[in-house]
């Protein structure tokens, strides 16, 4: 099997935001008279908006809150702390070299579309995209496999064994699992590799700049052909 398209999830994957959306979420909780450990809300990045509510809230506070909490958090991140997100090294030269490889791109993203424009235009990558997602695709949030799914119909023909899905965090793999892709696990996003091979990653990288040199050395359209159980790094 050869790999025709490669999915990205954006957070924590392509971009160095886990650290600021925790923060953001701490706020949103604190605003609303919840107190969440930091640890805690770490631990939910990667998982849908309501998934992360439903984690560290009583069912109560769900009920009255989950929305307004949400809706807080995307205020705080994108006012106080997108303007300050940068890409991970390597990005552009990987989306580059998977353009010379044949194989097609696009960005998996659950944020909403404004949102993941902004993203394309921090990453510079808009050039080498095929197709990019935004939340308002997927009708279910990680770990189901939605946002890949969509991110695979907009390439066309391209069938899940034939694609990998890239991102930081057990949600995302468990989602990758459950739509039939590869999964190759970034460790940027603060997982450990042991949970990011246990949610279905079938190879774990240090971050996307390891994933460029591996790629490099073996060709990432071929990495799929070796045995899973020679693909844990």
């Amino acid at each position: 099997m050869v790999i025709r398209a490669a999915l990205f999830d954006v957070d924590g994957t392509l971009l160095d935001s886990s650290a600021f959306h925790v923060e953001a979420w701490r706020r949103a909780f604190s605003d609303f008279g919840i107190e969440v450990a930091v640890p805690a809300i770490a631990q939910q990045m990667g998982n849908g908006g309501d998934r992360v509510v439903k984690a560290l809230c009583t069912p109560e506070q769900v009920a009255k809150f989950s929305k307004g909490l949400i809706e807080r958090h995307v205020e705080i991140f994108s006012r106080d702390y997108l303007p300050r997100v940068q890409p991970f090294p390597g990005v552009v030269e990987l989306f580059e070299r998977l353009r010379h490889d044949g194989v097609r791109i696009a960005l998996a993203s659950s944020a909403q579309e404004w949102e993941r424009d902004r993203h394309i235009e921090i990453l510079g990558v808009a050039h080498l995209l095929d197709h990019a997602t935004s939340g308002e695709a997927a009708e279910t949030t990680k770990p189901a496999p939605d946002i890949f799914q969509a991110a695979l119909c907009g390439l066309g023909d391209v069938a899940p064994e034939e694609a990998v899905a890239i991102g930081d965090s057990p949600y995302d793999a468990e989602a990758a699992r459950r739509g039939g892709f590869w999964c190759f696990g970034v460790l940027s996003g603060g997982f450990s590799k042991q949970r990011l091979l246990q949610a279905g990653a079938h190879m774990v990288f240090m971050n996307i700049a390891d994933l460029l040199q591996d790629s490099k050395r073996r060709g990432f359209g071929s990495l799929a052909q070796r045995p899973l159980s020679t693909m844990v790094r």
